[in-house]
Order: structure tokens, then C-alpha cells, then sequence
């Protein structure tokens, strides 16, 4: 559990995509561990038949297995896990602007962003219908803009409020069953570049 949070801070002194009460929720859940053990091992040494031993064990292997399922996501899977458990947050705070101006996107991020909105303008404008195949070219650049994520303060912040349900949406589309559900998430999609044009450059 301890490996698992280091590994995350360390995930995000890197730049990755986190959310502050996933910080929370580990920090409870490591103390939680601890706390579990020192019960389990105060218990343990006043057992004094054996047949409560196995009580006292199944109560370890539970704060155990409670710990490791909720330990912290990986490097590589960390922006999907993020963006599942940012939804609800995400759907509720506003983007503003930067005291009446757009926020100014690094030159290491921007051209992620321009060039996925090419290839999805290319897309609606060949009329193609390989909504696979477009899901993966956006994951793509998505994946090398979350990998150069160096912007920092509130220009960063207020991104994020953008970039976390646009990834949402391209996994969505991804996983799309039918032409009609990927039209759904293209449409959103749509919107989201717009809704990035507004309030970034």
C-alpha cells in the first residue's frame, strides 16, 4: 500500500491527470491498513485458545484485501481510472476564463489538441463511418498530450475541467456498439472542440 502511494506521487510530481480525493481516499485507506494491523496484532497476542486464532486472521486478510483493491491507479491506466471517478465532479464545475480572456495552452500541449481536431474535422468532412478507427487516432494524441502535461497553476486547473470529459467522450466512443451510439459521442465530441476554443488558445 505504501509502494502504491509513492508510486502515485511520484506519478504526479510527472504531470499525469489526478483528482485531489483520490489523494484523500488513499491516505485514509493506508491509515485504515495500519490501524487494522495493530488491532489484529493487539488481539492476536491476548488470544489465548486456538480456535479464535482463525477469527483474528480473517480480520487481517480482510483489512488486506480491502487495502489492495482500492490501492492507487497505475501510470498507464491512471487518466481512465481519473476520468471515471472525476465524472460527477467534472459535470459540476465551469470553466472561466482568464479574467475575460482565453488561457494560453503550451506549446507542448497545444499541438496534441490541434491535431486530434484535424482528424476529427477530416473524419466529419470524408463522411467516413470508421468510428473505430477514429476513436483510436484521438486516443492516440490524447495519450501524447496527457504525457507532455507540463502546464501548472490555474490555466492547468481550468484545463482539466476541459480535457477530462473530452477523454471520457473518446473512450466512449470507443467502445460504441453501433453507428448510431458513436454519432451520440461524435456530436459531444464536436462540442467539446468548440467548448476548448472558447476558453483556450
Amino acid at each position: 500500500m505504501i509502494v502504491a502511494f509513492v508510486e502515485f506521487f511520484i506519478y504526479i510530481k510527472k504531470g499525469g491527470i489526478y483528482e485531489q480525493k483520490t489523494i484523500y481516499a488513499m491516505t485514509f485507506r493506508t491509515i485504515f491498513t495500519i490501524l487494522m494491523a495493530y488491532i489484529s496484532i493487539k488481539f492476536y497476542k491476548k488470544i489465548k485458545k486456538m480456535k479464535q486464532i482463525p477469527l483474528i486472521l480473517a480480520l487481517s486478510v480482510c483489512s488486506v484485501f480491502y487495502s489492495c483493491n482500492n490501492t492507487a491507479p497505475s501510470e498507464n491506466n491512471s487518466s481512465q481510472i481519473t476520468v471515471n471517478h472525476s465524472e460527477e465532479q467534472n459535470q459540476e464545475e465551469a470553466i472561466i476564463l482568464d479574467n475575460g480572456k482565453k488561457w494560453k495552452v503550451n506549446d507542448n500541449m497545444l499541438p496534441y489538441i490541434l491535431d486530434a481536431e484535424k482528424i476529427f474535422i477530416a473524419y466529419l468532412d470524408n463522411h467516413d463511418v470508421d468510428f473505430k478507427k477514429l476513436a483510436k487516432d484521438l486516443e492516440n494524441k490524447n495519450d501524447s498530450l496527457t504525457s507532455n502535461c507540463t502546464m501548472e497553476g490555474q490555466a492547468h486547473d481550468e484545463l482539466h475541467k476541459w480535457l477530462l470529459p473530452h477523454l471520457e467522450l473518446t473512450e466512449k466512443l470507443s467502445s460504441a456498439e453501433s453507428e448510431n451510439e458513436a454519432q451520440n459521442q461524435i456530436k459531444e465530441l464536436k462540442l467539446s472542440f468548440e467548448t476548448f476554443h472558447k476558453y483556450f488558445e
